[in-house]
């Protein structure tokens, strides 16, 4: 069995917490977020930052990693196949795969960091971009996981930031998808300038924001 976790990593995020009655279109600030969960109110910290400047070139979102993309409607959670977390992609991993390195989609500054997901904010502070691995994995306590940066650091389209067991994380019955999301965007503003369903490679664009 496939384990992969720092102790520093055991932190957790349950997604029914944040969904629970929760408007992701009521949007507050850095000082909602409390030390230790990230639960209801800390939606509102990572999902700050919407939109650049009218006119201003868009910036690409790649893949995390090689797999498969689908549409958010072929996630099997009610909240990120209807879009209330935010517009965007998921990806299948390569089903042969035991163990991949999943990158950050952009350049930026990573914001939230947990075992199964973590939020990376452009460089102009415009979006926010959610990589989130698997299904309620937060229920996994971190196993199949091991994180390589803290919050606060800084990385490029490219960079590892956690290193994911995606086949073990189905054994144990749970859906490995990865889904990257512009947080608190709509589809209607975001680009998709290739099709939703097909093959992909690390770093191929996914959408721009």
């Amino acid at each position: 069995m496939v384990r992969l976790l720092l102790p520093q990593d055991r932190a957790r995020l349950s997604w029914g917490s944040m969904t629970d009655g929760h408007d992701f279109e009521d949007l507050g600030s850095e000082g909602d977020v409390g030390a230790a969960g990230f639960g209801a109110a800390d939606v509102d910290a990572v999902a700050t930052g919407r939109g650049g400047a009218p006119g201003a070139e868009r910036t690409p979102v790649g893949a995390p990693l090689a797999g498969t993309t689908a549409p958010l409607n072929a996630v099997p959670h009610p909240v990120f196949a209807s879009g209330s977390a935010g517009a965007g992609v998921a990806v299948i991993p390569d089903p042969d795969k035991e163990i991949v390195e999943v990158q950050s989609p952009v350049a930026g500054t990573i914001v939230r960091m947990q075992p199964h997901m973590f939020v990376v904010e452009l460089e102009d502070e415009s979006a926010r971009m959610l990589v989130q691995m698997g299904i309620d994995t937060d229920q996994l306590n971190g196993q199949g996981f091991a994180t390589r940066w803290a919050e606060g650091s800084t990385v490029q389209a490219g960079t590892p930031v956690v290193t994911y067991a995606p086949k073990e994380v189905g054994r144990l019955g749970y859906d490995p998808i990865v889904l990257v999301l512009a947080l608190s965007h709509g589809s209607g503003e975001i680009e998709f300038p290739v099709a939703l369903s097909g093959p992909c490679a690390a770093q191929d664009e996914l959408f721009r924001v």
